[in-house]
C-alpha cells in the first residue's frame, strides 16, 4: 500500500512538472510559435500555387483545383491543422485564386496570374477572389528599395537588389573548395567609425552541385553541423524553389555558450548568421545567402528588415 501511495505522489509530482513548464513556455515564445505558424501556413499556399501550375500545364484546365485533387488534399490538411480551416479556393476552366487568413485583418492569397503575397483587404471582396471572378486584390505597396543598386549575374541566373550606401565586395568566378572558402558576393554594413559597428554582412555563395554529387540538401545540412544551430534547417518555398533555411551561432574560440570574441567579434556578443539554401532553376548551382552579425546590437531590427528586402528583391532570369 505504502509503495502504491510513493508511486502516486511521483505521479502527480511529474505531471505538475510537466503542465509548468509547459505554461512556462508557452509564455516566453508566443510570437515565435505564431511567426513559424505563418511562415509554414505561406509555404503551403506557394505549394498550392504550384500544384496548380502543373495541373494547368497537363489539362490546360484550372478546374480541378481543389483540396479534394489528390495532390492538394494533404496540403488542405495541413494548413487546416495550423489554422483550423482549409484554405479557400475557386476555381474554373480558365482561372483560380485561393486565400486564407493569416493574423486579423492579414490575409495570403495566391491566382493564377501568378500573384502570392499578403493583402490587408478580404480577398472574397466582390470582383475579385469571390468565385466568379479569381483574382487577388493588388495593393498599392512602395517600393522601399527603389534606390538600391542591382546586381544581375547572367551567368549565374539571378539578381538582386541591394542598399546603395552598403560596400559591395564580388569575387564571383573565384574557385573555393567549399562555402567556408569565402563568399562570391559580400556586402558590408556601412560605417564611417569601425567601433560603432555592428559588424554586420550580407553574403552570397554559388557552388557548382555537380562538385559534391548533386546532393545539395545533404551539403546544406551538413555546413549547418558545423556550428550551434539554434533554429531550423527548415525546408521552405523560395521563389518557387524548394530551399533550406535556418540560424546558426558560431562558437568562439573556447566553444563555450557561443560567447566572446570570434571572427572579429565582440565579449559579450554572438555571432549569429541566418541562412538560406536554394538551387538555380536549372539544377547546376547551389545558392546560399545570409546574413551574419553579432547581437545584441541596438541594429538587430534594421539589419532583419535589410535582409528581407534583400530575399523579395532576388529573382531567377533566363
Amino acid at each position: 500500500m505504502r509503495n502504491k501511495i510513493i508511486i502516486l505522489v511521483i505521479i502527480l509530482i511529474l505531471i505538475g512538472v510537466g503542465a509548468y513548464l509547459s505554461h512556462l513556455y508557452s509564455k516566453k515564445t508566443p510570437e515565435r510559435l505564431e511567426k513559424t505558424i505563418e511562415n509554414r501556413v505561406i509555404n503551403g499556399m506557394n505549394q498550392i500555387q504550384n500544384v496548380a501550375r502543373a495541373i494547368y500545364e497537363e489539362n490546360k484546365d484550372y478546374s480541378k483545383v481543389s483540396c479534394l485533387h489528390s495532390e492538394l488534399t494533404s496540403i488542405c490538411k495541413e494548413l487546416d491543422l495550423w489554422l483550423g480551416k482549409e484554405p479557400i479556393i475557386y476555381s474554373s476552366s480558365g482561372a483560380y485564386c485561393s486565400y486564407t487568413g493569416l493574423q486579423p485583418g492579414e490575409y495570403y492569397c495566391i491566382d493564377s496570374t501568378g500573384f502570392a503575397g499578403k493583402v490587408t483587404t478580404n480577398p472574397s471582396e466582390t470582383g475579385y477572389c469571390d468565385g466568379i471572378t479569381f483574382v487577388c486584390k493588388k495593393e498599392e505597396v512602395k517600393d522601399e528599395t527603389a534606390n538600391w543598386k542591382t546586381y544581375r549575374s547572367e551567368e549565374y541566373g539571378f539578381e538582386f537588389k541591394y542598399p546603395s550606401n552598403w560596400e559591395p565586395d564580388i569575387h564571383f568566378g573565384v574557385e573555393k573548395s567549399y562555402f567556408g572558402g569565402g563568399p562570391d558576393f559580400l556586402l558590408k554594413f556601412p560605417t564611417e567609425d569601425s567601433n560603432k559597428s555592428p559588424n554586420a554582412s550580407i553574403a552570397f555563395s554559388v557552388k557548382n552541385i555537380a562538385s559534391f554529387s548533386g546532393d545539395w540538401e545533404k551539403q546544406a545540412k551538413t555546413w549547418f553541423k558545423y556550428f550551434l544551430i539554434l533554429k531550423g534547417p527548415e525546408k521552405i518555398n523560395f521563389k518557387g524553389r524548394e530551399a533550406l533555411t535556418g540560424q546558426i551561432c558560431q562558437p568562439d574560440i573556447t566553444g563555450k555558450n557561443c560567447q566572446g570574441e570570434f571572427s572579429g567579434g565582440r565579449t559579450g556578443q554572438r555571432n549569429i548568421s541566418d541562412s538560406l539554401f536554394t538551387t538555380s532553376p536549372d539544377g547546376k548551382w547551389l545558392f546560399q545567402i545570409f546574413l551574419q552579425r553579432f547581437e545584441p546590437s541596438d541594429k538587430e531590427t534594421y539589419l532583419m528588415d535589410v535582409y528581407k528586402k534583400f530575399l523579395d528583391s532576388f529573382k531567377f532570369i533566363e
